[in-house]
């Protein structure tokens, strides 16, 4: 195996990791804000950690994301909670 080789695969693991790393970060945000009151308690909007989590180009797509998942998970709450 060359040297480039090597070095694509590490780059390539690197990048995979990251990417994993930020997915299970934004899941963790997306929790706290919808159960620990995160945006009371701390003083910061969902908005900017995903800003500074995925960088400002892909924030929006990312917290519209967010938000569906919210809405989804918030509906099925109240569901939940009507039927007991």
């Amino acid at each position: 195996m060359s040297k480039i080789e090597e070095y694509e695969k590490t780059y390539n693991f690197y990048k995979a990791e990251i990417t994993k790393q930020k997915i299970n970060e934004l899941n963790r945000i997306n929790k706290e804000f919808l159960t620990n009151d995160y945006n009371r308690r701390y003083g910061v909007s969902q908005q900017i950690l995903v800003s500074a989590i995925c960088g400002e180009d892909n924030m929006s797509q990312e917290y519209s994301r967010m938000m569906r998942e919210q809405k989804v998970i918030k509906n099925l709450l109240i569901n939940l909670i009507g039927l007991f």
